[in-house]
């Protein structure tokens, strides 16, 4: 499986309605393969909320700061990581730190030794302190798969690693590094930024026929994402709106945030709202600042709004 296939299994997760749905399009499965896809047109079977994981979190997180099932989500329904565990204290410590830090996300990269290499962790710290660059010493001495990456973990939200590692990070001022223990071991984190969480905004079909009508100076606020096949767009289409298909992600993927300008509006259409709320979610999880999701779609679009729109 190549990197870009893992990506594409790993970032499509999204939050959907109480009501049984039907046919997922992809999703990764305890051992990180994605599943093969299915009726792109139909809803996903599975309930629950899914959420995305940025693209560099994954091998580091699964590794080194918590639970594999829950960060990868490869069949979880909204059930919490201490839910599944059945742990009070461990829900009340993930109730804390989400509290203390539930509009915020951290750029995080840390090295992580053995339970009882405490004191090897504390002489690389010296060293560091006197000079020596983190990302290198991670490299040489971490445990953790991250290593390779200089440490890098990626952008982690409040409840989404070891509480233990997710009390220490969100205590953390920008910049600062600071030592926590969890049951992999002993990590010395560093917090390299900080921003906002970013919560996907639903738009309407009626929200976006204002949107199109409303002048070149009113389009200009916005970009438009359509996530469906090529063919689709040929049957269908709205102006302005830009094709990024699905089948196509592992090429655009990875430039997104080239492609596209992450603080501008963003409104995402598909033909249900299904495709489009995933590629939502990848979006935020990249770091867009307005993402809306057009619910129903296009073929939503052409019932309440314009039926000169084709249906299929």
């Amino acid at each position: 499986m190549t990197p870009a296939s893992a990506i594409f299994g790993l970032v499509f997760r999204y939050r959907v309605a109480k009501t049984p749905l039907q046919a997922i399009s992809s999703r990764v499965c305890a051992s990180g393969r994605a599943a093969p896809w299915r009726n792109f047109h139909s809803p996903p079977t599975v309930g629950g909320s899914w959420r995305p994981l940025a693209v560099s979190n994954v091998g580091a997180l699964r590794n080194a700061c918590g639970d594999v099932s829950y960060i990868e989500a490869s069949a979880s329904r909204s059930m919490t990581w201490a839910m599944r565990r059945k742990n009070p204290r461990v829900a009340a410590t993930r109730s804390l730190v989400a509290a203390a830090g539930q509009d915020r996300q951290l750029l995080v990269q840390h090295i992580l030794v053995g339970p009882d290499q405490e004191a090897e962790l504390d002489n690389v710290t010296a060293i560091i302190t006197e000079g020596a660059d983190f990302g290198e010493m991670a490299e040489k001495y971490s445990n953790c798969p991250s290593g390779k990456k200089g440490g890098l973990i990626g952008w982690i939200s409040p409840g989404r690693t070891d509480p233990a590692f997710d009390a220490a990070a969100f205590s953390a001022e920008v910049g600062s590094m600071l030592k926590c223990q969890t049951r992999h071991g002993h990590h010395l984190l560093k917090v390299l930024d900080e921003r906002p969480i970013t919560t996907i905004q639903q738009m309407t079909p009626t929200e976006l026929q204002k949107v199109l009508e409303s002048g070149p100076e009113g389009t200009a606020l916005h970009q438009f994402v359509d996530v469906r096949e090529p063919f689709e767009m040929e049957i269908a289409s709205l102006p302005h709106f830009k094709l990024f298909p699905l089948s196509a992600f592992n090429e655009w993927a990875p430039m997104v945030t080239q492609t596209l300008d992450v603080t501008k509006s963003t409104l995402v259409l598909c033909h249900h709202g299904v495709r489009s709320m995933q590629a939502a979610d990848f979006l935020v999880s990249q770091g867009f600042q307005d993402v809306k999701n057009v619910t129903g779609g296009i073929d939503r679009y052409s019932k309440e709004c314009d039926e000169t729109v084709p249906k299929y």
